[in-house]
């Protein structure tokens, strides 16, 4: 299981970009899967706030990585600016859900995503 990162440091793993090289480099890709914590997408730069802006980048998610890798999405977004982070984890199994555990518009950006 490949986590995506928050991009702090010289950490790699907070594009989609990496994410895909790193699965390129792995022989037997059928061991391979994805988990997006959205905390450390945000963190990295992709825009989570609105339904659209969420639908953009788990477009870009599938369009650069592909969602057969997608195995879980991790929601550790605060639910308001001063609240503290809740994690809830969903099991993606094929990337077929209608709906993305995540804190605000996620959750309706991926029902029109994972259709």
């Amino acid at each position: 299981m490949i986590e995506n990162t928050a991009g702090q440091g010289s950490n790699l793993g907070f594009k989609f970009e990496h994410l895909a090289a790193i699965i390129d480099g792995v022989e037997d890709k059928s061991r391979v899967g994805v988990c997006i914590d959205t905390c450390h997408a945000f963190a990295a730069g992709y825009d989570l706030r609105s339904a659209e802006a969420c639908e953009k980048t788990f477009a870009a998610f599938e369009r650069i990585v592909g969602f057969q890798y997608l195995r879980a999405c991790i929601s550790t977004m605060p639910r308001a600016p001063s609240a503290a982070g809740s994690t809830v984890t969903t099991a993606w199994g094929k990337a077929t859900s209608a709906t993305i555990a995540s804190a605000g518009s996620c959750r309706t950006a991926a029902s029109t995503v994972f259709r």
